[in-house]
């Protein structure tokens, strides 16, 4: 069955992923953590049923979003007497832009179409399947109506480019498509099935609100007020708030480190509401109530810079949150800003939404020009499936959430303050730029690493400064989400807790005098100044970048303050600077001599590049006049290897059967041929003075159990192995002067044995050992 994202089934690092928590999480704990989220999944849906008989109490008025100009569909949940719905974020109408560089006919040669890309879209309704933008490509899910927006949005990010101004980012990638009711659950089931993009353009109607249609309340032309009066009087308290959508969505990825939901930040940038006159706002009860501007009046969203205008799961740790910028790369007006509450940089990045031309839904032929943050995030996705073909191309594998996302901010162009700013987040997306970070990744192992870290577990990167200007460094890892959804209190607006869980901390040191540079922070409580070095608590990316000269040296640490056992995914990139290490980093070998065998023991700490790992035993005589002749080596093992990140301890044992002496050498190799020395070790063989009597090893074992020893030169040795219950599974005879036996034992049960080793008649050695 090929993977859903390629056509060759190239799944490596996702199977790492599980190998590793399969090591390090046992299974009742995953259960654990599943149900956990099994309950908050309840929890939300509770709050979706009560929002349904809270619309039909208060006379919301439930509409498929179809043509309808204000784009709101039914309410979603409900906390204190506060209603949340979604609607579609477009704002305005401009011109349909598109990243043309590295598609079809671009000046990079590349011709990226994002073929063999499957990306999930979730909207207010549905793309027409029959335009010609998207004919045969697209797959409805769950049987929801065809829709404008749904199909503005699935035009930018896959149109074939039948309208050669409209073609999308990735034109000939598929879609899936689904309207946004029960979201979390599908985009779970999506993930699962091992799909790694998906696009959210819409949000919660937060702050103000104009009414024109007349949907909520048959008032055309009604400005609304969405805030709860039991929270605040001149705030809507769901700006910056990590809500239960986000806990879910935050918990959705990290059990699915490979999934990236891509979400709009929202429209709520310049939203003023009324100036003079009247407007409705919930009372105390929970129903709509006329206000007038002169004896209540409410500021604008955002207080008076419009920043705190990011609601909904686009605040969720684990999402790439996109607003939008115009042709001049500004931030759009309309565009939400952040912070979080708790300080985050919401949204991520900026993209092109404003004046993007694309399919509509009225006929196969139809086209519009939309605007909005619900434009930039297609532009986003759709770009991530052309680089996810681009890493296909190149690497055979998907990327992983922190590598995706680390991906687009890593290479975003910087704009405003230097650093991240909660303007224009971590920069605009730059798709040439992150195409040249995944080419740089064939030659250069430190532009984007992915791996694990357990507990106190630390990382360490020595790279050299290439002399191009800037060196950046950037990490992200996927962090775990809070426990359950938050409490619904009077402490909700503008809390200041961290939301993070998991905190890592970035470091970067220059060699020449230990100078420590530390990541950018920014200041909640000053949103307008641009960012300063410090220890990063709340974000779950962090950046560090530096001037430097060519052949200075840094190391880039990365440490986990934290000391739960469960592994986080990570991924850190560089750029402006060289890695000295090599493809595979491992301990010295150590051997230990036993009667006429030799127990080899290494561990390897990363594998930047996926190869073989190649253990060869070499013969050699020593020459009178002290030169050594060596003879032609002989293959002891051959294991492939993954790119990891994660400590693994290889034990082995190797029975040469003659003595004399031995030079064990150690190698990898790549795809291309290319081997790389990692160490050697030379022992001589004596079977007739060993270091001890018996040893049975590895303890535990797999694949292979060893028994070696000095057994003397008369008589055989008997051996026994027998499984916990006393079931005898081997009995085998070995001549004495073999001195070693190799038991295959890969298809043995996991569990207990007991090895029975009898020699020289009278003399025994048991040994129990574990199987893994």
């Amino acid at each position: 069955m090929k993977h859903p994202f390629f056509d060759r089934s190239h799944r490596r690092l996702f199977l790492i992923a599980c190998a590793v928590i399969l090591t390090v999480a046992p299974a009742d704990r995953v259960r654990a953590q599943q149900d956990a989220t099994r309950v908050d999944v309840v929890v939300e849906q509770a709050q979706r049923d009560r929002a349904e008989e809270r619309a039909a109490a208060i006379s919301w008025i439930e509409s498929q979003v179809g043509m309808q100009p204000s784009g709101i569909e039914a309410m979603q949940r409900v906390y204190g007497n506060r209603p949340f719905l979604y609607t579609t974020t477009n704002a305005a109408a401009a011109q349909f832009i598109g990243l043309t560089p590295f598609l079809p006919g671009g000046s990079d040669g590349l011709d990226l179409t994002g073929e063999g890309v499957t990306m999930g879209i979730w909207d207010g309704g549905t793309p027409l399947t029959t335009h010609q933008e998207l004919t045969g490509r697209v797959s409805i899910e769950d049987g929801s109506a065809k829709d404008d927006h749904a199909t503005h949005v699935g035009g930018t990010m896959i149109a074939s480019g039948a309208s050669a101004n409209a073609r999308g980012m990735a034109p000939e990638a598929l879609l899936k498509a689904y309207d946004w009711t029960s979201d979390v659950e599908e985009m779970t089931d999506f993930a699962r099935d091992g799909y790694t993009i998906s696009n959210h353009s819409y949000g919660l109607i937060t702050g103000w609100y104009y009414d024109s249609s007349g949907q909520l309340e048959n008032r055309p032309n009604t400005w609304y007020w969405f805030g709860d009066p039991d929270i605040s009087l001149t705030e809507d308290y769901t700006f910056g708030w990590y809500d239960g959508g986000s806990v879910l969505i935050d918990a959705l990825v990290f059990q699915n480190p490979t999934f990236l939901p891509v979400v709009s930040s929202g429209n709520d940038g310049n939203d003023f509401g009324p100036s003079s006159g009247s407007y409705r706002a919930l009372n105390a009860l929970g129903e709509w109530q006329s206000y007038d501007v002169a004896t209540r009046p409410i500021p604008r969203d955002g207080a008076n810079d419009g920043f705190d205008t990011v609601s909904g799961f686009s605040l969720a740790k684990n999402t790439l949150s996109v607003g939008s910028h115009g042709y001049i790369p500004r931030v759009s007006g309309f565009s939400s800003k952040g912070p979080t509450d708790d300080g985050r940089i919401k949204p991520d990045i900026i993209a092109p939404g404003e004046g993007l031309r694309s399919s509509l839904s009225g006929s196969n032929t139809q086209y519009g020009i939309y605007s909005g943050t619900s434009m930039a995030t297609p532009v986003t996705s759709g770009t991530l499936g052309a680089l996810t073909e681009l890493r296909a191309r190149l690497q055979g594998e998907p990327m992983m959430n922190a590598g995706m996302k680390g991906l687009v901010i890593h290479t975003a162009t910087d704009l405003g303050c230097p650093g991240p700013d909660y303007t224009n987040a971590w920069g605009r997306l730059n798709a040439e730029a992150a195409i040249a970070q995944l080419q740089e990744d064939q030659i250069e192992p430190a532009s984007l690493l992915e791996g694990y870290l357990q507990g106190s577990e630390a990382f360490s990167l020595p790279i050299t400064s290439l002399g191009t200007g800037e060196v950046r460094v950037t990490l992200v890892w996927t962090d775990v989400p809070a426990s359950r959804i938050p409490a619904f209190t009077s402490s909700v607006l503008n809390n200041r807790e961290p939301r993070l869980k998991e905190d890592f901390d970035l470091t970067l040191t220059r060699d020449a005098n230990a100078e420590v540079l530390l990541p950018y922070v920014l200041d909640v409580e000053n949103p307008t100044e641009c960012a300063t070095r410090g220890v990063n608590t709340v974000d779950n990316v962090e950046q560090i970048r530096v001037s430097a000269p060519a052949g200075e040296r840094f190391v880039v640490d990365v440490k986990r303050s934290s000391t739960g056992n469960q592994p986080i995914p990570f991924a850190i990139l560089v750029s402006g600077a060289y890695s000295e290490l090599q493809p595979v980093s491992t301990s010295p070998i150590s051997l230990e001599r036993i009667g006429a065998s030799v127990k080899l023991n290494w561990s390897t700490y990363r594998v930047l590049r996926p190869g073989s790992l190649v253990l060869e035993r070499i013969p050699f005589t020593i020459r009178k006049d002290d030169s050594i002749e060596f003879k032609e080596p002989q293959l002891v093992r051959t294991q492939a290897l993954e790119v990891s990140l994660t400590r693994d301890d290889i034990q082995l044992a190797d029975v040469p059967y003659r003595d004399g002496a031995y030079r064990y050498r150690l190698s990898f190799v790549e795809a291309d041929g290319t081997v790389t020395e990692l160490g050697s070790q030379d022992v001589t063989i004596n079977a007739g003075r060993p270091d001890q009597d018996v040893d049975v090893f590895p303890n535990p074992f797999n694949d292979q159990l060893i028994i070696a020893g000095d057994f003397g030169s008369t008589y055989d040795v008997e051996i026994t192995v027998s499984d916990a219950l006393g079931r005898r599974v081997l009995t085998t005879t070995i001549p004495p002067s073999q001195g070693a036996l190799v038991i295959p034992s890969g298809s043995w049960a996991s569990g207990v044995y007991v090895v029975d080793v009898t020699y020289g008649r009278t003399q025994r050695h048991t040994a129990v050992v574990a199987k893994l």
